[in-house]
């Protein structure tokens, strides 16, 4: 029998970032790195579902099965909104409903915060 690995490589979360763990999505709060070699990092979350807003949980990323990054914080929203210049936003299709919301909204915080509104 011939026997086979796969690497499966999953995107870290960092602050801020949107995640869905256990079918929910959650803004990232803190990010503890592994102590020591072979250890697993710990992600603390709050849930933005409007069932649970609000309610922590903190994770081991590592062992969460199918958790994923939804929306990360992406630098050239930072870079393009310190430059103070008037800015168009479009969104692309394909998004699931539920997650346009925390989406955009992840989105705006970041923009604003960037234009230090």
């Amino acid at each position: 029998a011939e026997s086979s690995t796969r690497t499966v490589l999953r995107l870290m979360p960092e602050r801020g970032d949107i995640v869905a763990v256990r079918q929910r999505q959650y803004l990232v709060t803190e990010i503890v790195p592994p102590a020591a070699e072979g250890a697993m990092t710990v992600v603390r979350l709050v849930c933005l579902d409007d069932d649970a807003q609000g309610r922590p949980l903190e994770v081991l990323w590592e062992l969460e099965l199918g958790a994923r990054v939804g929306l990360t914080m992406n630098p050239h929203v930072l870079i393009y909104g310190k430059l103070g210049l008037p800015t168009v936003i479009v969104q692309e299709g394909g998004y699931s409903l539920e997650a346009v919301g925390a989406a955009s909204h992840a989105f705006m915080v970041a923009f604003r915060a960037a234009r230090g509104c």
